[in-house]
């Protein structure tokens, strides 16, 4: 596990990564990588993804299982037909999962 923890200031580095998402800028300053890589980093299981089925324009929100080879949680029910969106909505899932609280943006 990461010794980075994100604190409550961090709360500005959420604005970034909304901001250059949906402005499709890819460079984050170093102290939003930072959370971006615990979030991606974080081996757990049910770790959240996104899984889009190669024959269709949707993504549907998962998790990934604590160990490989066994079957993604896909869930039917939660779906995107916009990838920015889908994404957005994984960060903020991962945003609560590591500090327990909702972001509110």
């Amino acid at each position: 596990m990461s010794k980075y923890q994100i604190i409550e200031n961090d709360y500005d580095l959420a604005l970034e990564f909304k901001k250059n998402l949906f402005e499709n800028n890819f460079y984050h300053s170093p102290s939003l990588q930072r959370i971006l890589n615990l979030f991606r980093s974080n081996s757990d299981e049910n770790k959240y993804v996104l899984f889009k089925p190669s024959n269709k324009k949707i993504w549907y929100f998962a998790k990934l299982p604590g160990k490989r080879g066994k079957k993604i949680k896909i869930n039917y029910k939660i779906s995107f037909d916009n990838i920015l969106e889908a994404e957005w909505y994984v960060f903020k899932k991962r945003w609560k999962k590591h500090t327990g609280k909702n972001l509110k943006i």
